[in-house]
């Protein structure tokens, strides 16, 4: 495990000590224009599968339960996290850098994610993985994060806010475009008001990947 990961590892360890589901949620503003959006990818298929990789303490994976009623298959490293969800859910516990499965899914979320996948190798090694454990070609990847505007930003921190030392990358959004674009056809979406984006170097985004054959 690199010097990097530790870091990461340890944020997050650090987080499961806080009471409920805030310990994995940093922006609630943006259920308002991430839930609709995602609803709009599996249509109104109520029988849609869906797997939410990295899903932290199943916030949005509850909110999709109650909304829509999907079967949905929940993942995170942080086996803590995952005693928030919601008995409609299924739930495994798995690092998004390796994890894979024999089963397909409709749609597969990564929110927030990619932030603490900090090598583009590793990245796409991620996005491979997603790819193949889609149902069907044109089965939609949704990665929302945050992207460094002119370029590729890193933050390495002691964070008086979270009490802890924070370590996230935020990809240089056309690079990133780019190495999605070798598995699926990509399209940006930009759902959230300025206010929503505080930094003048990077703002967040919806990245609708659709795999191709």
């Amino acid at each position: 495990m690199s010097a990097t990961t530790d870091v990461i590892r340890e944020f997050w360890v650090g987080r499961t000590a806080i009471d409920g589901h805030v310990a994995s949620r940093f922006h609630g503003e943006h259920d308002a224009y991430d839930l609709p959006a995602i609803a709009a990818l599996a249509g109104a298929d109520a029988d849609a599968r869906v797997l939410d990789l990295g899903c932290g303490t199943c916030s949005v994976s509850n909110a999709l339960a109650d909304l829509l009623g999907w079967s949905i298959h929940a993942v995170d490293f942080m086996p803590d996290f995952l005693r928030h969800a919601d008995p409609r859910l299924t739930t495994e516990v798995g690092d998004v850098r390796t994890y894979r499965s024999d089963e397909r899914f409709d749609l597969v979320l990564l929110l927030g994610v990619i932030t603490y996948v900090e090598s583009a190798a590793d990245r796409a090694d991620l996005y491979e993985r997603c790819a193949q454990m889609l149902a069907a070609d044109g089965s939609p990847l949704l990665i929302k994060a945050q992207f460094g505007v002119e370029h590729e930003v890193v933050v390495d921190t002691d964070s008086e806010a979270l009490g802890a030392r924070y370590r996230g990358i935020y990809p240089y959004l056309p690079d990133e475009v780019a190495l999605l674009s070798e598995r699926f056809d990509v399209e940006v979406r930009d759902p959230y008001p300025d206010a929503l984006s505080p930094h003048a170097d990077t703002h967040f985004h919806h990245l609708v990947a659709r795999r191709r054959p």
